[in-house]
Formats: structure tokens, sequence, C-alpha cells
């Protein structure tokens, strides 16, 4: 497994910027006692039924997330509220079946005109989605303000990493990014800034 994730640095930092942000809101004692908002990392164990279930083989940049922490149980931005734990990560079809429903028959004929280069070419490019990709992509967040993170087995980088996906009702597809690192980096940046 691959090691140039430095999840240790990035989430201490995260950790501490929510912790000392102002939500104007009481963290739950058992966080405010800990000053941590992630959760005890996953066994490989866990991680190992976790793909089993799924019948997958995750990408590296994510198993060592879950190593480092199993979820995380707190705000991470102001659209995404928590991530889930290796217990409830599933697929979108599974956890979110009517939601699948309207984006595929809204998006059928749509997915057609989106070649393979366009989609490439186009990441951060929301409208350049594939709505069919919903199906099996994995649930790897709640849904925090009509907005959730997931993996998207569809799309596999050389290096064995998942396109990540931030998906949203308030965006006309998903912002994509081409692995969960890269999501993750992102999302802090902006956040912080």
């Amino acid at each position: 497994m691959q090691n140039s994730w430095d999840w240790s640095n990035l989430l201490a930092q995260w950790n501490r910027f929510i912790l000392n942000y102002d939500w104007n809101v009481t963290f739950p004692p058992e966080l405010a006692k800990s000053q941590w908002l992630g959760r005890p990392g996953a066994t490989i164990t866990q991680i190992s039924q976790l793909e089993e279930r799924l019948k997958v083989s995750l990408p590296s940049s994510y198993k060592t997330f879950l190593m480092f922490t199993n979820g995380w149980q707190w705000r991470l931005t102001p659209e995404i509220y928590s991530l889930l734990s290796t217990d409830n990560v599933t697929t979108f079809s599974d956890r979110y079946p009517h939601w699948l429903a309207v984006w595929l028959e809204n998006t059928s004929t749509e997915d057609e005109y989106i070649t393979d280069e366009i989609y490439r070419n186009n990441p951060r490019d929301s409208v350049t989605f594939r709505a069919r990709y919903l199906k099996n992509s994995l649930v790897i967040s709640d849904v925090g303000d009509d907005a959730i993170l997931l993996l998207n087995p569809n799309i596999i980088q050389p290096n064995g990493e998942w396109e990540a996906w931030l998906f949203a009702n308030w965006l006309p597809g998903a912002d994509r990014w081409p692995s969960f690192w890269d999501l993750m980096q992102s999302l802090y940046q902006e956040f912080v800034e």
C-alpha cells in the first residue's frame, strides 16, 4: 500500500481549524473533551470486510484514510457534515434508490453526448458528469447541505486511485477529482480560505 498521503498532518490541521471555527454551536461533550473529530482508525479486518461486502478493492488513499480515522464525526465543510465509518459505506443505488432514479430519468440522453475525451478533460465542470456512474459509486459521507462525497469505481487512474466526487443537488452534476486525497486537499483549502 502506498504511503504518500499524509493524513496525519492534513487531518490534524483540519481538526484544529474546525475546533477553532465559530460555529455558534456546542460540540458534544465527548468531542469537546477529546479535541479530536475523527474516530479510532479502522482495522485491516474492518477494511477487508467492507471490500468483501461491496465486492471492490478500495483505492489506497481511501484505505489509508480509514486506517487513520474510521470516518469523521463533525462537519467537515459547510456542505459535508460527516464522513462514514466502514460499517456505513454503501453504494449510491443501495442508499438512495429514489435519488438515483430521478437523476437517471432526467439525464439519460445527456450521458450519450459526453464523450470519454470531454469527460476526461473537464473534471471540475460539474455539467460534464455521467449520471449512470452514480449507481455503483460509494457513498462515503452523510448528506449535508444536499451534498455528499462519492467514490466512483468507474474511473480508475493508472495508480489505482478512483475518481472522487462532490455531488450535490445545487450542482448540475458533480465536481470531480482524480482521487479521494485530491478531493480532501481541495475541500480543506476551500474551507480555510
